[in-house]
């Protein structure tokens, strides 16, 4: 699939775009519906980082969510080339960020992890200085509370999963929630905040030198939201053995029901994913829906 997907007509399209000559090309990586590359061009910047993906709608969303981020803050987003579709696929060209991402292997034995859980910490604080007078999607941002418009999203996941395969403590676990929504999530004093939609450990860029924070990619979903909204990224893969969750609470005082909204945040976005991109994690879902129902029986009780 990589190598298909990189073919004549895209590097026409690159060379075309840029009045460029494109010289060599190698695979950064790949995913569930695509793949990124190291473009090589015989002119400045001399690389680009080119993703190709099997949904155009969702490369034209990433490319208008870097753009709209980048023009409110300065918060280590990729330089926006162009994008473009190809034969079908979404075609995106932007900066190439020098770097690796984290992983267990590379973060194990290193004794300056607090500089980039704190670096990763700050740069999230920075996105979420940006403000709104209104919630919802930065292209229809037109509701007057956090429960107004996140009530609506739940209702939508509410009816994907119980007329999914998804397992019966997944729909319990999310059936409850819903339930219980208006208890958790009305927080008359929140402010519509910037968010970056998919802040985890696979979309930072670090040096591997000095352990600092150089890049961050791929938005999802960009919104104004209630600013506790997407701190359950922090919570999933790396981000709990960096604890940038606690790194966070440790820098801004938080909620009442802030731990809980971060379990009903988090496996109310992977149902979303699936709903999306129809691939899910049935048991990483089901160890979610238990801490949640147990959170909430907490709290209810």
């Amino acid at each position: 699939m990589i190598e298909k997907m990189m073919n004549d007509d895209v590097i026409l399209t690159i060379e075309n775009k840029l009045n460029c000559k494109v010289l060599n090309y190698s695979s950064l990586g790949n995913g569930a519906s695509g793949c990124v590359y190291n473009v090589q061009i015989n002119i400045e910047p001399y690389n680009l980082a080119v993703k190709i993906n099997d949904f155009p709608e969702l490369i034209i969303e990433e490319y208008n969510s870097i753009d709209f981020i980048s023009n409110r803050v300065d918060c280590k987003l990729p330089k926006l080339y162009f994008t473009e579709i190809v034969n079908g696929k979404g075609l995106l060209a932007m900066q190439l960020i020098e770097g690796l991402t984290p992983s267990f292997k590379t973060l194990l034995f290193r004794k300056n992890k607090s500089k980039l859980s704190n670096d990763i910490v700050d740069n999230l604080m920075k996105i979420h200085s940006v403000h709104n007078n209104k919630y919802g999607p930065i292209d229809n941002a037109v509701y007057n509370s956090w429960y107004e418009y996140y009530s609506e999203y739940a209702k939508n996941i509410v009816e994907f999963v119980n007329n999914s395969d998804v397992p019966k403590v997944v729909k319990n676990a999310v059936n409850l929630a819903n339930d219980n929504l208006n208890m958790f999530i009305m927080d008359k004093d929140a402010v519509p905040t910037l968010a970056h939609g998919d802040y985890w450990i696979p979309n930072f860029i670090v040096d591997n030198k000095t352990m600092s924070l150089k890049g961050i990619i791929d938005p999802f979903n960009v919104s104004w939201t209630e600013p506790e909204y997407e701190l359950f990224t922090l919570t999933v893969g790396y981000g709990k053995y960096l604890h940038l969750y606690d790194v966070y609470k440790s820098k801004v005082e938080t909620t009442k029901y802030c731990d809980l909204k971060v379990e009903l945040y988090s496996l109310f976005n992977e149902l979303l994913w699936y709903k999306t991109l129809g691939k899910v994690d049935f048991n990483y879902l089901k160890y979610r829906s238990k801490r949640l129902i147990k959170m909430i029986k907490k709290n209810t009780l």
